[in-house]
């Protein structure tokens, strides 16, 4: 049970995760003790935990301004999406790092969910011409990083780091890469239990998430 609530996630998203569906005496020790001995995470983790710098404000709504980057894997290539309210985090797998491959993939994500206000990114092709015509037809503005300061924008950076641990996770363990993201999806933001998928427009609509919560906590509830 604990090994399911763990996936890719820490030891405090682990607890999180965790009083959401159960508790026993102890279950803080054991998961700590789990969590640090997990191959995986030590393989995996991160060697510099600078905080990344933020310099931009708040967004007030979803989906109002949104995270991109790509990363490689192996022999596979990622565009990964981060809206910066809800955390809500979107990982495709691109054919090639191509601007049509990559105004496709965006195309899929923004009819879906939303057009973005703002989209900032990272290793995206936004100088070209067809990428500025799709800026100016679905009307969001574009920000790359500062080439003075390749820190001074985090929001991808975060993003980027957490795909990129789901998707060597679950290759490195045969895991499917999207319940791992639907259990980072369903994991606390903080101590007030929101998560980012409560944080997203159509959570009242469309609790597919909170479904799933409530289904795993049943299985869970009988075995104990």
């Amino acid at each position: 049970m604990l090994t399911k609530i763990h996936v890719a996630q820490g030891i405090e998203k682990s607890k999180a995760r965790a009083r959401q569906i159960f508790y026993w005496p102890g279950i803080n020790n054991e998961i700590e003790n789990m969590v640090k001995s997990c191959r995986v995470c030590e393989k995996f983790s991160s060697k510099d935990r600078r905080e990344p710098l933020n310099v931009y404000e708040l967004p007030k709504r979803p989906w109002q301004r949104l995270a991109a980057d790509i990363f490689s894997y192996g022999d596979h290539s990622f565009l990964v999406v981060m809206d910066t309210y809800s955390n809500w985090l979107e990982v495709v797998k691109i054919q090639s790092k191509s601007t049509e491959e990559v105004i496709r993939k965006f195309m899929s994500i923004f009819s879906k969910f939303a057009c973005p206000d703002t989209l900032i990114c990272d290793n995206i092709p936004s100088g070209s011409e067809k990428m500025k015509a799709f800026v100016r037809e679905w009307n969001f503005n574009i920000v790359t990083r500062s080439a003075n300061c390749p820190r001074s924008n985090g929001l991808e950076e975060t993003a980027a780091g957490i795909a990129k641990k789901t998707v060597k996770q679950s290759m490195d363990t045969n895991k499917d890469m999207y319940s791992m993201l639907m259990e980072y999806r369903n994991c606390p933001l903080k101590q007030d239990q929101i998560t980012s998928y409560s944080r997203t427009p159509y959570a009242k609509d469309t609790p597919k998430c909170k479904r799933k919560v409530k289904e795993e906590a049943g299985v869970w509830t009988k075995v104990l």
